[in-house]
């Protein structure tokens, strides 16, 4: 059958009482469904205080008992939702006004190259309801239409009173010579709430099941797969239409979710518990029934690969050839770094627990008792800014440790990792990110907690790795290179030239290939 020929395959609906999105052909399904719905319920006890424990024996249960319990239990959320929720939080802006500026014309998308980008990082808006994007997606949107024309981007609008909070991040507007290459946007409600979800959902399904028929090629960004996971409903929808999907991820996230909830309260550590083990169904279900997996980083990679058909561990870096530090400064860079003057470290990301803020200033300490002179700098924000303030008098670093805040600019940030000797980083939890790529192209050496991924990227040098959490190891290994600059120079050099291979450029084009093969 010709592919502009493949109809949508519509579910088929025995139980009226069941929200409209239930499927019910399989029993496996109908449990994958409820697990997304059920999600709602624990929210909304989570929320007013209620017997967490009892919540969380209620979805256990689901889980493991038949369909028929599931789909009785799923009709009284629905129907206990809808009547208690009377008010939410809502756009402030009108969605709908949006959608019309970015409006698809569903006759000028030809079928030979395109192809659909459904993603969780948000869409931002400005003073005029103009759509921004974060500054590094943009490049990422500019790498993906060298490969693919048309291209259209779906992603959710981060509310207005919540976009102050993402300051981690630079949004810019898309320049217009990006949508004469046939770019669109098409803004989705942010449904992060299980209110939100419930009304916003059978809207969503619409426009998703229009674009999933519009183009050929299929790509979805998803993030737990639950509560406001437009990429997963897309996965979900694309499956249903038997139509060929990718997955692409950069973290574990329920592995993530859990960790992050474990230092919490007791009713928050349940929460975790239990919306973490319904996130790893939910992404096994999904990863299973796709026809491609782009993991980014080794420990996305492994952690992943083993639910996935065809899985590619891949690079989602965003450095493009000319931000990388030019060789004549490198050199000029290790001459600089003599004996007698102090060290330089640097970290550049959110101050959160998953990043171990606490671990790295136990670190520095430790190194500073042993005689290490050292300046200090963590750029960005987050929850955790105050805790580490706190801890920088506790421990009397600060007058070696600074905590400035959020970069603006790109440019600003990687002339700030250039300028230091190396990046100090404690990530906690089986992640990707992309500051160690961003730091090994400006010269500057990778030391922290080892991981998959971290171990991948320096297999040629360009770095120095322990354990996570030995934090007395991982002052040890700032002390050595303190003491030894030379090793430290050497360092320098191989993390400059080990990120020839992972520019914008080369990513790009190696994923470009593989959506190509595997998705035509």
């Amino acid at each position: 059958m010709p592919f502009a020929q493949v109809r949508p395959v519509e579910p088929a609906r025995t139980h009226p009482g069941i929200l409209h999105d239930t499927p019910e052909s399989t029993a496996s399904q109908v449990r994958e469904h409820c697990c997304v719905k059920l999600m709602s319920l624990f929210h909304v006890h989570a929320g007013n205080r209620l017997d967490c424990t009892g919540c969380a024996n209620v979805v256990f249960a689901a889980c493991k008992r038949s369909p028929i319990i599931c789909l009785a239990i799923l009709h009284w959320v629905n129907q206990w939702v809808i009547a208690k929720w009377t008010s939410g939080p809502i756009l402030e802006r009108d969605l709908m006004q949006i959608s019309s500026q970015w409006n698809i014309n569903a006759n000028a998308i030809p079928m030979d190259h395109s192809m659909l980008l459904v993603l969780p990082l948000p869409f931002h808006t400005d003073n005029q309801g103009n759509l921004l994007v974060e500054s590094q997606g943009l490049n990422g949107l500019k790498c993906w239409l060298e490969h693919f024309s048309p291209l259209t981007l779906a992603a959710p609008v981060r509310p207005i009173d919540e976009q102050a909070k993402a300051r981690n991040a630079t949004w810019v507007p898309v320049p217009e010579s990006y949508f004469k290459r046939h770019l669109k946007l098409v803004p989705l409600p942010w449904g992060y709430h299980p209110a939100m979800h419930l009304k916003y959902i059978r809207q969503v399904k619409t426009t998703l099941k229009k674009l999933i028929s519009e183009h050929r090629y299929l790509q979805f960004g998803i993030s737990g797969c639950t509560i406001g996971d437009w990429p997963a409903t897309a996965a979900r929808l694309a499956y249903r239409q038997q139509r060929p999907y990718a997955v692409h991820t950069d973290w574990i996230t329920h592995q993530v979710y859990q960790h992050n909830a474990k230092d919490k309260r007791l009713r928050h550590r349940i929460r975790g518990k239990v919306e973490g083990t319904m996130m790893r169904f939910a992404e096994k279900t999904i990863i299973n029934r796709s026809s491609l997996g782009l993991f980014h980083g080794a420990d996305t990679y492994e952690g992943y690969r083993d639910w996935c058909p065809k899985p590619f561990m891949i690079h989602d870096a965003q450095v493009q050839p000319s931000e990388l530090a030019a060789m004549d400064d490198v050199q000029a860079k290790i001459e600089s770094l003599t004996d007698d003057r102090p060290l330089k470290i640097v970290y550049a990301g959110r101050a959160i627990s998953m990043k171990g803020p606490d671990h790295w200033l136990n670190a520095l300490a430790i190194a500073r008792d042993a005689g290490v002179n050292f300046i200090a700098q963590w750029f960005g924000t987050g929850d955790q800014i105050d805790n580490m303030q706190q801890q920088i008098n506790k421990l009397n670093l600060s007058d070696r440790v600074a905590l400035p805040g959020h970069l603006e600019g790109r440019k600003a940030m990687m002339d700030a990792i250039f300028d230091a000797d190396m990046l100090l980083f404690c990530h906690m939890t089986p992640e990707s990110p992309r500051i160690l790529i961003e730091s090994m192209g400006q010269a500057t050496p990778i030391v922290g907690y080892g991981s998959n991924y971290s171990e991948e990227l320096i297999h040629k040098g360009g770095g120095d790795l322990v354990p996570i959490g030995a934090i007395n190891d991982l002052a040890q290994r700032v002390i050595a290179l303190d003491q030894d600059r030379e090793q430290l120079r050497k360092l320098m050099h191989q993390a400059r030239t080990r990120c020839d291979e992972l520019t914008d450029v080369r990513v790009f084009g190696h994923r470009a290939k593989l959506i190509e093969k595997h998705l035509g």
